[in-house]
């Protein structure tokens, strides 16, 4: 069984304050998902103006630091957590 944590979603903020956008935010997101079980995060990066992007420059920068070394699964040593970054836009 895999668990997915979908941490984010096309939301912003004003629908909920503790919303992971911000890229610190993500990655501790995703750590404590992984240490609850997760197997697989989704999450939807932002670009410096807040707004959802899958531009090279963001997903570079947003997915190594949620896929962070301390952050891989209690078994299996390596790091084999997926990561899907994704849109609505």
């Amino acid at each position: 069984m895999l668990l997915k944590a979908c941490l984010n979603g096309p939301r912003d903020v004003t629908e909920h304050p503790a919303l992971p956008v911000r890229v610190a935010s993500l990655a501790a997101d995703a750590l404590a998902c992984v240490r609850a079980g997760a197997g697989a995060i989704d999450l939807h990066p932002r670009d410096a103006d807040g707004l959802e992007s899958l531009a090279a420059a963001v997903v570079d920068h947003v997915v190594p630091r949620a896929r962070q070394p301390r952050a891989r699964r209690r078994r299996g040593g390596a790091d084999r957590r997926s990561i899907r970054a994704a849109t609505m836009t």
